[in-house]
Parts: C-alpha cells; sequence; structure tokens
C-alpha cells in the first residue's frame, strides 16, 4: 500500500513478530519443491479433499490404517 512504512507496523512481542518471520520463511522455502506426501495429500487445516485438488503433481505412498 501507498505510504505505508515498517513505521507503521505495530507488534506486542518480538515472539509474534519472529513466528510471522519464520512461517514467510518456510513458505517462500518451499514454494517451486515437491514434497513428498506420506499418508496422503490432505491438510489438518482444510476440509477432506481440498488440498489434492490444489496440489498439480502428487506421489501418493499410502500406508494402511491401524496398528503396525
Amino acid at each position: 500500500m501507498k505510504g505505508v512504512t515498517e513505521e507503521d507496523v505495530v507488534i506486542d512481542g518480538q515472539e509474534e513478530l519472529l513466528w510471522r518471520l519464520r512461517a514467510l520463511a518456510g513458505l517462500r522455502n518451499t514454494l517451486g519443491t515437491r514434497i513428498l506426501a506420506v499418508g496422503g495429500p490432505d491438510a489438518w487445516a482444510q476440509p477432506p479433499g481440498i488440498v489434492p485438488k490444489r496440489v498439480v503433481d502428487i506421489l501418493e505412498i499410502r500406508y494402511p490404517d491401524g496398528p503396525l
């Protein structure tokens, strides 16, 4: 946004800033890479079936349900 600088950012603590920067770094490091999804490509934060629709190239390795 025009007119917004780093001086306009307010945080409650250094820990909050640190986890946000780590999350951003993790996202940037995974974009454009291949991810092996052992057990399937679903995510705990999304409804079932959403993530596989958004993934372009999936190599699934399924494992049986229940005790090993």
